[in-house]
């Protein structure tokens, strides 16, 4: 998807999407951004914002990939690292 795709949420999960990304990249300034922004009458995101914040679209990236090795969880795949990351409560 492009990144200017925009995002309607059919529930409004941000607060605890956000506490989660939070504590798997707590260094992610990107998040703070996107919380700065939200407004709870308004729940939408693009997939630009989506692909800076998200973990699950972000396990790929350095900061997960890391954090996944840190907590011994198979991260060798990107299979394996969808899954260590859908593991994390």
């Amino acid at each position: 998807m492009p990144n200017e795709t925009i995002i309607f949420a059919g529930h409004d999960y941000v607060r605890d999407s956000v506490t989660f990304a939070r504590r798997l990249e707590p260094d992610n300034k990107e998040i703070e951004k996107f919380w700065n922004l939200y407004n709870p009458e308004y729940v939408y995101s693009t997939m630009a914002d989506e692909r800076k914040i998200n973990p699950y679209l972000r396990f790929n990236e350095e900061p997960i990939v890391n954090l996944l090795k840190k907590m011994n969880l198979p991260h060798d795949t990107e299979w394996e690292r969808w899954q260590s990351l859908m593991s994390i409560e």
